[in-house]
């Protein structure tokens, strides 16, 4: 049986993280494919240190300057393909995904959008749920192949309540809405499993805390980050977690991140 172990990181500017010293030590963890998010680096500014190291295969979707979009993936397995869009959709140009064909499975790792914008800018909930439908026709068209399939990243939504904190007394906002949490109920309903949930029903855990208010010290965070991995992966995943948890800095190497945390998915194929 070959073992792999994937990251998901939003690492909320990954020049910022290169300067803090919070990459490199991400680096520092075992790990076989590692995805980011919310790098906001064009690829003509990824860090050196990013780009000359010979032990990855590193690919990065366009992003514009300014933008707050991009996606990574720093792999010590050569995938056989890789697109950074959907082909041919309006989400094309955003720099939100990268698609890589491996051997046994397609992965994709996104940057999905925060919808919480005001109905004249881009970024609105209606462009989100537009977003996760076009995923939904896309990860259709995969299944029906009959290929294997792991969703990774930012989905920017608390599917259920216990993926964050004070639920019941947290007003309506974006990430909660019923009609967010239905794209992942869609998700599920096409075979995927949410890994971390597979395998911890129960554990409350979290993968995103505010910069303010202490919030991170208190625990006072939202899991928004998720490995997402179709039906016919699902009794190959052996662990999946969050790589920081408060109060637990014996349980594993504690991984602060950004505002948010890296999750990993191990599996046995």
């Amino acid at each position: 049986m070959e073992k792999l172990k994937l990251i998901s990181w939003n690492v909320d500017g990954l020049r910022a993280r290169c300067k803090a010293g919070q990459f490199i030590k991400l680096l520092q963890v075992d790990f076989d494919i590692l995805c980011l998010q919310e790098t906001k680096t064009p690829e003509l500014d990824i860090p050196q240190e990013i780009r000359s190291d010979k032990k990855y295969y590193s690919h990065f979707s366009e992003v514009q300057k300014g933008s707050f979009a991009g996606v990574g993936i720093l792999s010590k397995i050569e995938c056989r393909q890789i697109s950074d869009n959907f082909g041919g959709t309006k989400f094309d140009k955003e720099g939100r995904i990268l698609i890589a064909e491996y051997d046994r499975f397609t992965l994709l790792n996104i940057y999905f959008p925060l919808g919480a914008g005001k109905p004249d800018t881009p970024d609105t909930l209606s462009h989100k749920l537009e977003f996760y439908d076009t995923l939904l026709g896309f990860v259709k068209e995969l299944l029906s192949q009959k290929k294997n399939v792991i969703i990774c990243g930012d989905f920017n939504i608390a599917h259920k309540d216990k993926d964050l904190v004070n639920a019941k007394t947290t007003p309506l906002i974006v990430g909660i809405y019923p009609e967010e949490r239905e794209k992942l109920n869609e998700l599920e309903r096409l075979g995927f499993v949410d890994a971390f949930r597979y395998k911890h029903p129960n554990l409350v855990r979290y993968s995103r805390w505010p910069y303010q208010n202490n919030s991170r010290e208190l625990n006072l965070g939202w899991r928004l980050d998720y490995f997402f991995v179709s039906a016919g992966l699902k009794d190959s995943i052996t662990e999946s977690e969050m790589l920081y948890h408060p109060g637990e800095s014996d349980s594993h190497p504690q991984i602060a991140g950004s505002d948010h945390c890296p999750i990993t998915l191990e599996l046995s194929m």
